[in-house]
């Protein structure tokens, strides 16, 4: 028997069943990419390192990442073409909705479960404030640095890397 969860945010109320997630994390450790954006914030006489989360599947069907896009949100786009002819579909969902998907997935995740968990503890970051600036742009900076090193070796496995912050 199926667990059902309540998707966040759904003003139809429908249900998320177990199988969903376990398909969602399935189709992220293949073809998905978790990611975090640097970027400058520019303010008057200031300009601030910031970082987003983005989370995306990239491929050439279209039926999984519209279910996914169905089950969860976010954005679905055609992204050019390959080499063969075939249409690129680019399913992405940012920030704290981003957050919440992983973290619906991550007890399913085989492979991106590293990235995984540093993103969802890089959403639960305290904001930047004068107090602690120094300290959180530090901390996102290595979160990213350190997804970054996991999206290049093997889906994260074998670093020898810290994951914890």
């Amino acid at each position: 028997m199926s667990r059902r969860k309540e998707r966040p945010g759904r003003k139809d109320k429908s249900m998320i069943v177990e199988t969903d997630l376990s398909y969602a994390a399935g189709l992220m450790d293949g073809e998905g990419s978790i990611c975090i954006r640097e970027y400058i914030y520019k303010t008057p006489g200031h300009n601030i390192p910031a970082y987003s989360l983005y989370v995306e599947i990239r491929m050439t069907n279209r039926e999984p990442v519209e279910f996914i896009k169905a089950k969860f949100g976010g954005s679905l786009k055609s992204k050019g073409v390959t080499k063969t002819g075939k249409t690129i579909y680019d399913w992405k969902i940012y920030t704290k909705k981003a957050a919440i998907f992983l973290t619906m997935i991550y007890p399913f995740l085989k492979c991106k479960h590293r990235q995984a968990g540093i993103a969802i503890k890089f959403s639960n970051l305290p904001n930047v404030t004068k107090t602690n600036i120094d300290e959180i742009i530090k901390k996102r900076k290595n979160m990213k640095r350190l997804i970054s090193r996991l999206n290049q070796t093997s889906h994260g496995i074998n670093t020898g890397e810290q994951y914890d912050y």
